[in-house]
């Protein structure tokens, strides 16, 4: 028989193993891509299409936050598409696409209330020493 000991040190090595303790970066070529979900509703099917990707969800709750990578490969339009909880279906174009000089940063997308969607994108900080 394991003791309760042994097995919570090797839970905590396969962790280890696994990378689970480290910080996630930025893929290479790629966008962080921050979804807010401020419209008040569920929104269900939820797609972000990028030139060849697709970030989806079943179901985008509401106050939920996502965030995923998008590999970027050049100038990208960025549409969206979902149903909201009355069944209708939104599909939505942002204005500014992804372009490679945004590749290392943030695109925060906020789906307000009316179908809004209020976009900024941001660079990280450098880290001080």
């Amino acid at each position: 028989m394991v003791s309760r000991a042994s097995a919570v040190l090797f839970v905590a090595a396969l962790l280890l193993s696994c990378g689970a303790s480290e910080k996630a970066e930025t893929p290479p070529d790629s966008v962080r891509v921050v979804m807010v979900n401020n419209s008040g509703q569920h929104l269900t099917k939820f797609a972000l299409d990028y030139g060849l990707g697709r970030i989806q969800y079943e179901i985008f709750s509401m106050g939920y936050t996502f965030s995923d990578y998008a590999r970027v490969t050049g100038e990208q339009p960025l549409t969206v598409r979902y149903y909201d909880e009355a069944g209708v279906v939104h599909e939505l174009t942002i204005e500014r696409p992804l372009k490679i000089d945004m590749i290392g940063g943030t695109y925060r997308l906020y789906f307000e209330k009316d179908n809004k969607i209020q976009a900024s994108f941001d660079f990280p900080r450098p880290k001080k020493n």
